[in-house]
């Protein structure tokens, strides 16, 4: 499997046998995407990081060519086989990779879909049949830590952040009553003498002048 190309295609065409005959099992991609219609799930992409070696197999990246998807549906039969055979000519060196293991010698094909994470691949014919299983159940625990992780970091964070403000609203608000005063009998002496010492030469003034008058 080392020798299995990175920029390799999977042709995904859903067949139309399974309307005429509804007791054909259904592939892993139609039982994944019925099974996310039904839950609303929406597939993202999870950025790539260092994933522990599960098996004796490579997970290379696949894409899906969206321009023949459903062809059939809404172009005529000879455009849509023209279009398919020009699809294939562009993408003669992929190697297909079926789910059953019945048509190619590269094994079974493997895939998982979460709603964080997404991996596809081929497990080898040494594989064991639960590898997928235990595999989807790495994965899913895997995306579940990240996410709890994640969730706790940012509670802690959110904790820091929250306290460090209330510490500094704290203190600005310790700071600003120190700096405002109150006034007490002691600050208002002076102007309470100057009042009474206005008051006593005005009324020293008007007796003066009165008794000027009455002479």
């Amino acid at each position: 499997m080392s020798q299995f190309p990175v920029s390799s295609h999977r042709l995904i065409i859903p067949s139309q046998a399974y309307g005429t005959r509804p007791s054909l099992p259904k592939s892993f991609g139609l039982r994944v995407a019925s099974l996310m219609t039904k839950l609303s799930i929406v597939s993202t992409l999870f950025y790539y990081f260092h994933l522990p070696r599960i098996g004796y197999w490579q997970l290379p990246i696949d894409s899906l060519c969206l321009p023949v998807m459903d062809g059939k549906k809404y172009f005529p039969s000879a455009l849509s086989n023209t279009r398919f055979l020009e699809h294939y000519s562009t993408h003669s060196d992929a190697i297909p990779v079926f789910t059953d293991g019945s048509k190619s010698d590269a094994g079974v094909g493997f895939g998982v879909v979460l709603p964080s994470i997404y991996r596809a691949g081929s497990l080898p014919s040494v594989a064991s049949v639960f590898t997928a299983e235990l595999s989807t159940i790495t994965f899913a625990l895997q995306a579940g830590l990240i996410r709890k992780w994640t969730t706790d970091v940012m509670a802690m964070k959110k904790s820091e952040i929250k306290n460090r403000i209330n510490s500094e609203v704290k203190a600005k608000q310790e700071e600003k009553e120190e700096e405002t005063l109150a006034l007490t009998l002691i600050h208002i002496q002076g102007p309470f003498f100057l009042y009474l010492t206005g008051i006593i030469l005005s009324f020293l003034a008007i007796f003066s002048e009165i008794m000027l008058v009455f002479k």
